[in-house]
């Protein structure tokens, strides 16, 4: 297994969250709706000039509009890492492969189908005849096998957060290396591609589901209307914090019902409000909701009885987990009954209720909820036992050498968190402990570092698979990067790479004993879930959101009645 060079943006987005406000504007722009008293001032988006829409034959009710919370980082598959460029980017472009809306299935997408070798190593994958780009170009197999070694090689210098993605594949430390093409991937045919891995991979079709693995062109256009190869094509020029319009393309292989989709974008301060009462006012079909609001929005609107399928609030839990972790080399954290110790000091139901507004979900288990396979575990470090915890503590005053040291990241919901398991650790086991909480970027210096005790951090899966959380998180050969809590345990490495090398169901097992070998290590203390928490109007139908937070949108029909 490869070892990641860098935190990861899964590691980024488990850590660090923002919610933007601005005045809607776009195509469909009412008068800003009235924030909810008490929220934030909004900050008025920069002056960025409205291209002139193209007119389309459609009806108001064959457009889905929808709310993104600021305008994404990039609409380039193979650096974009936020949510709100990544929707964007899976309605624009189609990867080898995609994911059922639940993750439980792996879907044709521009591969039609694929086979792997009897040892494993190597897979085929077999392209679509007819498939196009937008402007009629043919797919190929090379434009696959170039995105791959483009992505690989950190994308022209850009952080190289999706290039774990590919770590499986020959020659990839070569790639990140020198920036040769990947060894591993060939063209076998216009329409085949063959990738060659270094031990047996069960989900690499789950991993090249990732929108960063979309095909590339040697011309791969404007960075703010790029040509890509999914059901909707970007007709007009991205509107910079106001708005992006994409539209149907009826001659893809999963044509979209709706023929326009609007991404209206919030840029400020207090985006979830001013979604929600733009959503009210019927300029938005699908808005995010912000904690405080939640309550009073699932009894106007209704609550999704599944979770994921509007219409009304969809609550589901997503592929995103809050834990609290431990540095297993670092004494007397590296005993197993310490850590499970201060794992059940913490009361998760207190933390969600006073923290979030009851906006999350209590972690049962390492490996979120919205991942299949996910909550079957006995996971003693979830539970809160705060007698059970004073007896494992008992002797921890004479085990430290000063006090301490919780480390965590600048924001309100992060400091109260770790002030509440500090005041619990200083009462039951009466040791000193001093809190941390400087900005993401010291963070990232210093969760490396050799005094590391104690530390809040998180996942969000690298891909949407159980793996996806634990491979990277609790392999030995990931210390150095992505396992940060440097657990080193050979009986849990051999059972991860039991659990990658199986295809299929069978792999479900491996990874549930996987996961409860890491509970029993104790080696993170997993505090909640996080939820979807986004409203979808009645007149919307088909509108699904996996745990991932993506959604097929060629399967929206949005009703006229």
């Amino acid at each position: 297994m490869a070892t990641s060079r860098v935190v990861t943006a899964t590691l980024l987005a488990a850590l660090v969250g923002a919610c933007t406000s601005a005045a809607s504007t776009g195509p469909d722009a009412s008068p800003p709706a009235a924030a909810t008293s008490g929220a934030e001032t909004a900050t008025p988006a920069p002056d960025v000039a409205l291209p002139t829409p193209i007119p389309l034959p459609v009806t108001p009710t064959s457009r889905l509009r929808i709310g993104l919370e600021r305008d994404p980082s990039s609409l380039d598959p193979a650096i974009v890492t936020d949510d709100a460029g990544l929707m964007v980017v899976d309605a624009v472009f189609d990867s080898l492969t995609r994911m059922s809306d639940d993750l439980t299935e792996v879907e044709p997408a521009a591969a039609t189908s694929w086979e792997v070798s009897s040892d494993g190593l190597v897979w085929t994958f077999h392209l679509r005849e007819d498939a196009e780009w937008h402007d009629g170009l043919p797919v190929t197999a090379r434009q696959f096998a170039r995105a791959f070694t483009h992505v690989a090689t950190n994308a022209g210098g850009a952080e190289p957060f999706n290039a774990h993605l590919l770590s499986p594949i020959v020659g990839w430390e070569a790639s990140q290396a020198s920036g040769v093409d990947l060894a591993g991937v060939r063209v076998l045919s216009p329409r085949t591609l063959e990738v060659t891995l270094v031990s047996p991979r069960g989900d690499l079709p789950a991993m090249l589901s990732h929108p960063a693995l979309a095909p590339r062109r040697l011309g791969p256009g404007p960075p703010d209307r790029p040509v890509g190869n999914g059901p909707f094509r970007m007709d007009d020029p991205w509107a910079h914090n106001q708005f992006i319009r994409l539209s149907a393309v009826d001659t893809h292989h999963d044509a979209p019902r709706v023929a326009e989709v609007v991404f209206q974008i919030y840029a400020g301060t207090g985006s979830a409000t001013r979604q929600v009462a733009d959503f009210r006012a019927g300029v938005l079909d699908v808005a995010q909701v912000p904690p405080l609001e939640l309550e009073e929005v699932r009894a106007e609107f209704g609550v999704a009885e599944d979770g994921y399928s509007g219409p009304g609030v969809l609550e589901g839990v997503t592929d995103e987990v809050y834990w609290i972790g431990f540095n297993t080399t670092q004494p007397p954290f590296d005993d197993p009954a310490i850590r499970l110790g201060i794992s059940q000091l913490l009361d998760r139901d207190m933390v969600i209720e006073q923290y979030t507004a009851s906006s999350r979900s209590r972690a049962t288990g390492i490996v979120p909820g919205g991942i299949p396979g996910s909550d079957a575990i006995d996971c003693a470090p979830c539970r809160h036992d705060p007698l059970n915890a004073a007896l494992l503590l008992d002797d921890l005053a004479s085990r430290v050498d000063g006090p301490v040291r919780v480390l965590t990241v600048e924001g309100v919901t992060n400091r109260a968190i770790a002030d509440t398991l500090a005041a619990a650790l200083r009462r039951t086991a009466g040791v000193p402990v001093v809190v941390e909480s400087p900005p993401l970027g010291e963070w990232l210096a210093r969760v490396r570092g050799p005094s590391l005790q104690v530390f809040r951090s998180g996942w969000e899966a690298s891909w949407p698979a159980m793996g996806g959380v634990l491979a990277p998180s609790f392999h030995s050969a990931n210390v150095g990067g992505d396992n940060l809590v440097r657990l080193a345990d050979p009986t849990v490495d051999e059972a991860i790479e039991a659990a990658q090398a199986t295809v299929g169901p069978d792999a479900t097992p491996l990874w549930q004993d996987v996961e409860q070998q890491v509970a029993d290590l104790a080696a993170v203390a997993p505090v909640f879930w996080y939820r979807l928490n986004v409203v979808v109007a009645d007149d919307v139908e088909g509108f699904t959101m996996a745990p991932t937070g993506a959604v097929d949108l060629s399967r929206v029909v949005v009703s006229s009645d």
